[in-house]
């Protein structure tokens, strides 16, 4: 059986060899351990409409594999305008700056974004009858009550768990203001993610 798996520097192999060395990342692990053919595709920076889009591709492939999102932050987007880019270059470079200049000028707002990404995550739902998400990092406090992950958790009908940042200790990430999951943090998501597939007879 195929395991699709997209997502951005989380599953990035090609970023992962150039900084941090060749250890295992958690799809390949996953793989390995449940005997899965895999096809990995990572984009370091990315927003979601590329994991969303890269994982429509495969599927198109073989609608009956197991599929994983890795989504990102949900305040990436992937921007073109050169009017845009101009005034931005202006800017504070600072994620946070970035974002509510982006939304004082009506470009989008929070909701707009919270909207737009959960509908992606619904249309992959609809998409595979083995899809999974694995959450990435929320950039801002929500109105409703709980959190990034309690929110989701009544948005969405397929399995998930929760994002790297609520399941992750210190000695799982790079260090040195870098919180990508080192050689141990992925062993430590590809173990939930296992336990996740074989939990609901995806494996």
């Amino acid at each position: 059986m195929k395991l699709y798996v997209s997502g951005d520097s989380f599953v990035d192999r090609y970023g992962y060899d150039i900084k941090y060395g060749k250890y295992p990342l958690w799809p390949e692990l996953v793989a390995e351990r449940a005997e899965l053919d895999l096809t990995m595709v990572g984009y370091s920076g990315c927003c979601n409409n590329v994991v969303f889009t890269k994982m429509a591709e495969m599927l198109f492939e073989d609608k009956d594999a197991i599929a994983i999102c890795s989504w990102t932050s949900f305040d990436r987007i992937t921007v073109k305008t050169d009017d845009v880019i101009r005034r931005l270059s202006e800017l504070d470079k600072s994620k946070s700056a970035l974002y509510d200049h982006l939304s004082d000028k009506g470009f989008f707002d929070r909701s707009e974004a919270d909207y737009r990404n959960v509908h992606l995550m619904k249309s992959f739902e609809l998409m595979c009858e083995k899809s999974f998400h694995v959450q990435g990092p929320y950039p801002w406090p929500r109105k409703k009550i709980g959190g990034h992950e309690t929110f989701l958790k009544h948005d969405l009908n397929r399995p998930q768990i929760d994002g790297f940042y609520s399941i992750a200790e210190p000695h799982h990430m790079i260090g040195n203001g870098d919180g990508h999951p080192n050689e141990a943090g992925h062993l430590m998501l590809a173990n939930k993610i296992y336990n996740l597939l074989e939990k609901h007879n995806a494996i």
